[in-house]
């Protein structure tokens, strides 16, 4: 069976990070990572293109992983910041039809943007085990509790929609703002707190498929009632 190509997203603004807390919090989703899918293992990529095994040292994960965005060599001191261009880290769990967690952070300032992704395989035993509500709602919740992001979601890359919003509003939401700010929505739709951080929303309990009409159409809704809140972001355009 091939699945849609789903992926949890993170998004946040301003935040300031060194190197060493960039590789920190890279260490520390991975072991959150392992604990939920144990299945996949963690590589990352030399100049060569070689794989290697993604360290558990913070200082290795620096020389190996994390990469300035001004083009410098890996490895800068841990306490090194770049408030306008931050840090990028890339791993994989296979060379091919793998899962595969990017991130963009440690910028800083009024319009600085950080970000982080976890895609995952679209067929074999390992995307099964994965690709299921529950199994990716662990998954979203461990993200959110680990980079504390102030929106999150998951969708699937190859939806065909004009509207190019950011937070995308299709299966699983989160932004950090309180359950009781989220407005009456229709059912299915559960609202669900996540700590003091903030407050999900799931459209589906089935796996979302953006052709599925009741999905869209729920999705749809969802996504209207909350802008009608200006719980949502001004839309983009």
């Amino acid at each position: 069976m091939k699945f849609r190509n789903y992926e949890v997203g993170c998004l946040w603004g301003d935040r300031l990070q060194s190197a060493g807390e960039c590789a920190a919090q890279m260490r520390d989703f991975v072991r959150i990572v392992r604990e939920i899918v144990p299945e996949l293992c963690w590589y990352y990529e030399d100049y060569r293109s070689r794989f290697f095994d993604f360290p558990d040292d913070v200082s290795e994960i620096n020389k190996k992983v994390i990469s300035p965005v001004n083009g410098d060599r890996k490895g800068v001191p841990l306490d090194r910041v770049y408030s306008e261009v931050g840090f990028s880290a890339l791993i994989f769990s296979a060379k091919n039809n793998c899962a595969a967690i990017r991130a963009g952070l440690g910028r800083a300032g009024e319009d600085a943007f950080n970000s982080v992704a976890m895609h995952f395989p679209e067929k074999g035993p390992i995307a099964e085990t994965i690709l299921n509500a529950s199994t990716l709602e662990r998954l979203f919740v461990a993200s959110v509790k680990c980079w504390k992001p102030d929106w999150a979601w998951i969708d699937h890359t190859d939806i065909n929609d004009t509207d190019f919003s950011v937070p995308p509003v299709y299966w699983f939401l989160y932004g950090n703002k309180p359950k009781e700010s989220v407005p009456s929505l229709p059912a299915p739709v559960e609202v669900h707190a996540i700590d003091s951080l903030g407050t999900y929303i799931v459209t589906t309990r089935e796996l979302y498929d953006r052709t599925i009409p009741a999905h869209r159409d729920t999705s749809e809704a969802v996504k209207q009632r909350l802008r009608d809140a200006n719980w949502l972001p001004p839309p983009a355009g």
